[in-house]
């Protein structure tokens, strides 16, 4: 990547990167290894899925994907299906010098692109 292929300075994400994207996600409710096996065997079964790590003392799901042939709402619906739910994950911003609505849709679109935002 040269400097001007450089992930979006807003984002961070590099929307031209082709390959795989790992994306950690937080999963509620894993009390045992059956939890784990669970939450891993219907992630691997989303295809595009390369690689899933079930974490369970910190109930997080490590997701290496093909954006190509899935997207995170996939990952998330198969999490949900296997009895699971995706756990809160916030995130808080300072945004300085917005003036008005239009800044605030840019904005808005802007994080809804953003791979792993739901």
């Amino acid at each position: 990547m040269t400097k001007l292929d450089a992930a979006s300075a807003t984002t961070g994400v590099d929307t031209a990167a082709i390959g795989p994207r790992r994306i950690e996600v937080p999963v509620a409710g894993l009390s045992c290894a059956s939890c784990v096996q669970a939450v891993q065997r219907a992630l691997q079964a989303v295809p595009g899925v390369r690689k899933v790590t079930v974490n369970l003392v910190g109930e997080r799901a490590l997701v290496e994907y093909d954006p190509a042939q899935t997207t995170v709402s996939a990952l998330h619906a198969a999490v949900k299906a296997a009895g699971y739910q995706i756990g809160p994950a916030t995130a808080r911003f300072l945004v300085r010098t917005i003036t008005c609505a239009s800044c605030v849709r840019k904005i808005e679109r802007a994080l809804q692109d953003t791979p792993g935002v739901l």
